[in-house]
C-alpha cells in the first residue's frame, strides 16, 4: 500500500502529463491509452505502465509494483483491468 505522501507525488505526476499531453482532458488521456492495444476502452497492466512511464512514475523496477496496486485499488469488478467507470469513480473521491 502506498503512503498518502506517495499518492500525491502520483496525482500530480499524472495530472501533469494529462495537462501537458491532452489539455487537461482525463477521458482523452484514458482513451488514449485504453485504446492502444485493441481499443477495448479498458487500460490494462501494461497501458498502466505506459501511462506510469510516461508520467515519470516509478522506474523499471518499481513500476510494475505501482501498476499492480493501482490496479488492486481501482479495479472494482476484478477483471484486471480499469474501466472508464472505475477510474471516473476515483477521480470524484
Amino acid at each position: 500500500m502506498a503512503s498518502e505522501k506517495d499518492k500525491k507525488m502520483l496525482v500530480r505526476k499524472v495530472s501533469d502529463l494529462v495537462s501537458r499531453r491532452y489539455g487537461g482532458s482525463y477521458e482523452a488521456a484514458f482513451r488514449d491509452y485504453g485504446g492502444r492495444k485493441g481499443g477495448d476502452s479498458t487500460v490494462d497492466r501494461e497501458e498502466l505502465m505506459e501511462l506510469l512511464y510516461d508520467a515519470d512514475v516509478g522506474n523499471r523496477i518499481t513500476r510494475g509494483m505501482w501498476a499492480d496496486g493501482i490496479i488492486r485499488e481501482i479495479d472494482r469488478d476484478g477483471d484486471g483491468k480499469i474501466s472508464y467507470s472505475e477510474f471516473e469513480a476515483i477521480l470524484k473521491r
